[in-house]
């Protein structure tokens, strides 16, 4: 391309123009590493790279023209392009977490969920203190059976919230982490943990994940009340058998009620 010929053309005439001044091969490779434009020019190719990933992946929706009835339709994800442009950047400059972490949104997409989570972890190894990587790792984790790898970094991401990492988005970032993490609790078992999360999402989460934690809640505020220590073995038996905790009416109620109306069932607000 343009831009790696620019950039190798550079760095050729730098190289020269150390060798020429007497500098040895060592002493050329040194001052290469620590001149700042020489480090940038070697950035730009991964960068151009990456930037065409992310075109390709989040590709603009167009402008909608002067008078139109209708907002232009967001074209749709080039994943095999996005895949391609992810991993070059990545051969060029193996330590580039961003590029491997969305290489893994990417393969998560196409469903290669193993291949994922390994770049997943390696952008978390490159840069632990990112909320999205521990987060991105978590929902992999989760989604293949790793109940109790997923709880770990779910917690991650939720103390990563608490330190300000969490990036600005529609949702309520620290009730998404604490969902996250509930889950991971509900799928190992531990319900008596995942509750009270849930609870919490229900009162400080948007509507959509207030509507999203709403069946958990009734779903284990059931099964707390046929599971205390003294309870029936015939009545455990049931509850065990039972596949989906929720009937079809409890979901139509659940769907029926705002979320204003669902924390003032539930919960006995009325703040909304």
């Amino acid at each position: 391309s343009a831009g790696a010929a620019l950039v190798a053309g550079v760095l050729r005439a730098r190289n020269t123009s150390a060798l020429r001044e007497g500098a040895g091969g060592a002493a050329a490779e040194q001052a290469r590493d620590v001149d700042p434009v020489a480090r940038a020019m070697q950035m730009l190719e991964p960068l151009t790279w990456y930037w065409w990933g992310e075109r390709y992946k989040y590709p603009p929706t167009p402008l909608a023209a002067p008078g139109a009835k209708r907002t232009p339709t967001a074209p749709k994800p080039q994943l095999r392009k996005a895949q391609r442009a992810y991993e070059r950047a990545i051969d060029l400059l193996p330590t580039f977490a961003a590029a491997r972490f969305e290489l893994g949104n990417v393969l998560r997409e196409k469903g290669r969920l193993l291949l994922a989570m390994d770049e997943f972890k390696t952008a978390q190894a490159l840069d632990p203190y990112n909320y999205m990587y521990s987060n991105n790792l978590g929902h992999v984790q989760l989604n293949v059976g790793h109940a109790a790898d997923a709880e770990i970094n779910f917690k991650a991401a939720l103390a990563l919230h608490a330190r300000g990492a969490a990036p600005a988005v529609q949702t309520n970032a620290k009730a998404g982490a604490m969902e996250n993490l509930a889950r991971a609790l509900e799928a190992q078992g531990k319900h008596d943990e995942a509750l009270p999360l849930y609870r919490q999402v229900a009162r400080i989460g948007v509507p959509s994940q207030q509507q999203s934690v709403a069946p958990r809640i009734i779903a284990l505020e059931g099964k707390e009340k046929i599971l205390p220590a003294d309870a029936a073995q015939e009545a455990l038996d049931r509850a065990s058998q039972k596949k989906e905790p929720l009937t079809q009416d409890e979901l139509k109620d659940i769907k029926r009620f705002s979320a204003k109306k669902f924390a003032q069932q539930v919960f006995g607000r009325r703040d909304g």
